[in-house]
């Protein structure tokens, strides 16, 4: 049957329902997917269930262990580097790709949302901080021609929001930083949106976090703690 008929409709259904799921942290990491339990869920049979599992599997959301059934995916601290690194490229990317089409209104918002994060800053609330964010950076990257780009960026957004909320004591520390950082951006796009610094910045903002998870997982493994130190950043 093809993918747009009844078949293929109750497995994006189910896979809808999976991923939204996996991405607001009721499935979170390692929780075991129960294909009975979803079919109910989600109102359909355990065939599309399991046809949209396999999706997610292939798009990394998703592992399958041997007698273990399915599972939502763990990102190990390796793995959280790799996906950081390549974020930091396609977002420095798309933001110069973005650049000569933001308009002045956008900027206005973007200076708008940074004063915000300074009001997050100043109440310790980290949680808004990161909302605050996020928000700056789509409204950045939103105008960005390259559809192809900007759905690779997306993608690996996503899978990072499969983790839960990041250190907050890590966010708090370079808050600081990342305010200074939007205000570089928002000039550098006003006076000159073709200038070459603006990915140079955009990627290196997003490498800051990278690398302090990393100073903080190191100091954690040499004092033998094991809290959890990466998360969606």
């Amino acid at each position: 049957m093809k993918a747009g008929g009844p078949s293929g409709a109750k497995t994006a259904l189910a896979y809808n329902h999976v991923k939204r799921r996996i991405l607001e942290g009721t499935y979170s990491p390692g929780y075991r997917l129960v294909l009975e339990q979803i079919s109910r869920e989600a109102s359909v049979s355990t065939v599309p269930v399991r046809e949209a599992l396999r999706r997610l599997e292939a798009e990394g959301y998703v592992v399958y262990n041997h007698n273990a059934g399915a599972r939502v995916a763990e990102l190990d601290a390796a793995s959280y580097d790799a996906i950081q690194q390549v974020i930091a490229v396609l977002e420095g990317a798309a933001t110069a790709s973005a650049a000569p089409f933001v308009t002045g209104e956008a900027l206005a918002q973007a200076k708008v949302l940074n004063e915000e994060m300074r009001r997050c800053r100043e109440l310790f609330d980290a949680e808004g901080f990161m909302e605050l964010n996020g928000k700056f950076h789509d409204l950045l990257c939103g105008p960005c021609q390259n559809e192809r780009l900007l759905e690779l960026l997306n993608g690996e957004r996503s899978r990072m929001s499969i983790l839960r909320q990041p250190t907050l004591g890590i966010i708090l520390r370079l808050a600081e930083q990342f305010i200074d950082d939007h205000d570089r951006l928002i000039a550098l796009i006003a006076v000159d949106p073709y200038s070459t610094d603006i990915q140079m910045l955009a990627q290196a903002h997003k490498q800051r976090i990278l690398e302090a998870v990393r100073s903080a997982t190191a100091t954690a493994q040499t004092k033998g703690g094991k809290e959890e130190l990466v998360g969606q950043v």
